[in-house]
């Protein structure tokens, strides 16, 4: 969604936490938008080339 406008890249997650739901389906995304990740139940960081969950960056 990083070439969208802010409405466009929205309805896309919208969409992509919609089929979410009803699938039952795992969801992945790599983002910079801190807007994004926070509607995520679980997330991860890159910190010095590894995976750490927040609480522990």
């Amino acid at each position: 969604t990083g070439s969208l406008d802010r409405a466009a890249a929205a309805n896309v997650a919208d969409l992509l936490f919609e089929l979410h739901a009803a699938e039952g389906t795992v969801l992945v995304a790599a983002t910079h938008s801190l807007e994004l990740a926070a509607r995520f139940s679980r997330r991860f960081e890159l910190v010095e080339g590894r995976c750490v969950e927040p609480s522990a960056a």
